[in-house]
């Protein structure tokens, strides 16, 4: 309870999730000039549970897809970690901001639990979102 702090027992049904943002790609392409960008993807779940341990370069690196000029396609795998974060540490800002804001966008899974406390009787409201709290 938000208010008296007790504990509550709830068990969630499938059924009862829904998820935001769905209208949102999975992949955002952001162009650094007119020949070349960078294809970045929704962070993998693994991903998401390091996300609060990772600097936002770091996250960024992590969700590259690919990167591409007019003749060529690089895929992440085929490029070293330090050569990943040199790239992104010498990109403009104004795509990395494009970037970021794709990265705020992620759908979550949502579920909202209202309930009246047993102890205190308090009206609550629970959003239950994010990876950290469906494998708590």
């Amino acid at each position: 309870c938000g208010d008296c702090e007790a504990k509550i027992n709830y068990q969630m049904k499938v059924t009862g999730f829904e998820i935001s943002d769905l209208e949102e790609k999975d992949t955002k392409t952001v162009m650094l000039n007119d020949h070349s960008g960078i294809v970045f993807k929704f962070p993998s779940a693994e991903t998401h549970i390091q996300a609060s341990e990772l600097s936002d370069m770091e996250l960024l690196v992590k969700c590259i897809d690919n990167i591409f000029t007019e003749d060529e396609v690089m895929q992440v795998e085929d490029i070293s970690l330090e050569e990943l974060n040199e790239f992104i540490e010498r990109c403009p800002v104004k795509p990395m901001n494009e970037a970021i804001e794709f990265f705020s966008k992620v759908p979550t899974l949502v579920h909202i639990k209202e309930f009246n406390c047993s102890e205190c009787g308090k009206e609550n409201r629970v959003a239950i979102n994010g990876i950290e709290h469906f494998f708590a």
